[in-house]
């Protein structure tokens, strides 16, 4: 969840107590004074505001400024994902109040609602794509239930209950349609496990039994084996190869220092042989990478001053390979032909963040885009004739998009020479109220190793609209700015928070 910390530009300074992050033993501190992030419990002492009930008034279409209800009603499809015979789509949405699973000809046309009840948490095809596997926790609570449902919507079961302490996490189909690999705390409630499931028959075996943060990624072709990551702190993960029929897990990668592999997406190349993956080893910015199964090699494919990730392979025998590059929070999408730039064309993709699917048995590409502007598109794309068709728009609840502001990404030199990075956005004249610098709201992402993109946020575009400016600083220790970067919130590394805030508004 953001915080939300309001300063006047360039009149009012931020201002945080100041104490050492690693007080020696036995050294006074503030902070035995006094309680610093809710370590202590709440600060009683400030007055709450308690939310009362009132009518909603939506207010009235194309309305300057817009009511907040109309930029919080303002929806779109959430990802997309393209069947195996390339025919149909699907996507969450939630236009009737919860994430539902809905699908779409590939070609365009009407959507089709499939489900009705507790939102859903994913989804993902069966490999003859007739039927699909979603999951529904209850009313939030994270426990999932797996169902199995027809791709037409005419029938659907239960395949998998929720278990009490099972926090699941899906991973992929086997190559037999009838068995899913997931990871699961349902041992113990606290240590994630490596799963595998017969959906005819809802028995599920564990294959490996986890310490911590094991999980499941993509099932090679065959169906032989599975991608299996480790955590390491927020920010980054060992990589192995589980055999499913023996359960032999062979290490692929544990770096020291820690690196990412699994950020970027897994993209096994048709006979099993190995697979693409993106990875900081060894580097600053991720770079796609190969893993050879046999020998165990890995060689690095493609690299920039940017992370690559978001990979793909497409067409026959994969001879497209699509991804994204993360410039700023802004994604650039790539789309090579056996090995090489394909020449396609995609400007015509609005800004933001891409997320792609297609198949190995045609050259459809689906691409959803989540931008400033965009709650949430989808286009198809024809990979040999670059061809596309935007098959799903955004529905705005009568804003006008035209008004819905860019951010720009700022750089700036701090006192100990890092560069730090944000996005800001700045209302238009017609929405300030006074002269001079608007206020700015600062806007800081969770996760704590996440990054501030150029995605869709109503909240923000209210505040714009109604004359404040908004910063989205990437703090030290966000991602996409390269690993020396992702470090510098760590233990000693991290600066006082007097320091860090007097950096951002400065």
């Amino acid at each position: 969840m953001k915080n939300a910390l309001i300063a006047l530009l360039g009149s009012t300074m931020l201002a945080a107590p100041a104490f050492p992050q690693d007080a020696e033993a036995g050294s006074e501190s503030p902070a035995s004074e006094a309680s610093y992030g809710g370590q202590s419990g709440p600060d009683m002492s400030l007055e709450a505001m308690t939310p009362e009930d009132e009518a909603v008034n939506v207010g009235l279409a194309g309305q300057d400024p817009a009511n907040i209800a109309r930029y919080l009603l303002a929806s779109g499809a959430r990802g997309a994902g393209l069947s195996p015979d390339g025919e149909t789509l699907t996507f969450g949405w939630d236009v009737t109040g919860e994430p539902q699973l809905w699908t779409l000809p590939a070609e365009g046309g009407q959507p089709r609602q499939l489900t009705f009840g507790n939102g859903i948490t994913f989804s993902a095809w069966a490999p003859d794509s007739k039927t699909l596997v979603y999951g529904a926790d209850n009313d939030g609570n994270e426990q999932e239930s797996y169902y199995r449902i027809a791709a037409d919507g005419s029938s659907e079961a239960l395949v998998l209950p929720a278990v009490e302490g099972g926090f699941r996490a899906f991973a992929d189909f086997g190559s037999d349609g009838e068995s899913v690999a997931f990871a699961s705390t349902e041992r113990n409630g606290e240590d994630f496990d490596i799963y595998i499931a017969d959906l005819s028959t809802g028995e599920t075996t564990r294959l490996y039994e986890g310490t911590f943060g094991f999980y499941a990624h993509d099932m090679s072709p065959d169906g032989s084996k599975l991608i299996v990551s480790e955590t390491v702190g927020e920010d980054s993960d060992n990589l192995y190869l589980l055999d499913i029929e023996s359960r032999e897990m062979t290490t692929i990668a544990k770096p020291e220092p820690r690196a990412n592999h699994t950020n970027g997406g897994f993209a096994w190349l048709p006979d099993s042989s190995g697979f693409y993956f993106a990875s900081n080893e060894d580097r600053e910015f991720s770079a796609i990478t190969l893993y050879d199964a046999a020998s165990g090699e890995m060689s690095v494919i493609k690299e920039a001053d940017y992370d690559l990730g978001g990979i793909e392979l497409c067409g026959e025998a994969g001879a497209y390979m699509v991804y994204t590059e993360n410039v700023d929070g802004f994604d650039t999408l790539h789309i090579d032909q056996n090995g090489e730039s394909a020449g396609l064309d995609t400007s015509f993709l609005p800004e933001g963040q891409y997320q792609t699917s297609c198949t190995m048995t045609g050259t459809k590409l689906s691409i959803h885009v989540n931008g400033w502007r965009t709650p949430g598109d989808v286009y198809v794309m024809d990979l040999e004739t670059g061809d596309h068709t935007q098959v799903f728009a955004s529905n705005y609840a009568g804003l006008d998009p035209d008004r819905l502001i860019r951010p720009e990404s700022v750089r700036m030199m701090a006192r100990d020479g890092v560069e730090l990075q944000g996005l800001l956005y700045l209302p238009d004249e017609t929405s300030r109220t006074e002269d001079g610098p608007p206020p700015v709201i600062f806007f800081v992402h969770g996760g704590p190793t996440g990054q501030s993109v150029a995605s869709f946020d109503p909240v923000v575009q209210y505040h714009l609209d109604r004359g404040l400016a908004v910063f989205e600083p990437n703090v030290r220790g966000s991602t996409g700015f390269g690993r020396t970067y992702v470090t510098l919130d760590d233990q000693k590394k991290l600066r006082q928070p007097e320091v860090s805030f007097r950096e951002l508004v400065e």
